[in-house]
């Protein structure tokens, strides 16, 4: 890999250029290249992974996938594979530059960190918020069957009340 990434080093310096302007040239050639590449994949896996999604929800009845087009979580998914292609390939870009790759190697890593942690907070919140929605019906039902059983009581006992007056 040392020598693809170096070819254009290689060529600028038998060209008579300064080996530190050549290895400046070679880094912002290699990076320019990987971000092309890097955003040309996300907007592939972007339309792929919303087209597919949209085309579930739509044919799907539960309203979980529905509840993740509107977070747009395809289109958040879909940035994972370009992140972990610059995770791979940055190392390469960056060789001449080991303190760079090491903070833009961890920066990558913390968007991944953060790009993921997104998703079950999310998931969770939602879940909460039925489980949360359920229980109150719950009470509500149950507060609702107390006051029938209360008004049936209070039924029976006029009833009774009757039925002993005509004793």
């Amino acid at each position: 890999m040392r020598e693809i990434t170096h070819l254009l080093f290689d060529i600028l310096v038998s060209e008579g250029i300064n080996t530190t302007v050549a290895t400046y040239i070679n880094m912002f050639v290699l990076l320019i290249l990987l971000l092309v590449i890097v955003f040309i994949i996300d907007f592939i896996t972007r339309k792929i992974l919303i087209a597919t999604f949209s085309r579930f929800a739509t044919k799907s009845k539960t309203s979980f996938d529905d509840m993740l087009i509107s977070n747009k979580a395809p289109r958040n998914i879909a940035h994972i594979i370009p992140l972990l292609l610059a995770i791979e390939f940055v190392p390469f870009v960056l060789s001449d530059f080991t303190y760079t790759k090491n903070v833009i190697q961890k920066a990558l890593l913390v968007f991944g960190i953060v790009l993921m942690e997104n998703y079950p907070v999310h998931i969770f919140l939602w879940t909460k918020r039925r489980i949360l929605l359920c229980a109150m019906m719950v009470l509500k039902l149950m507060k609702f069957l107390s006051q029938i059983s209360k008004r049936l009581r209070y039924l029976q006992n006029l009833y009774v009340l009757k039925r002993s007056k005509k004793k």
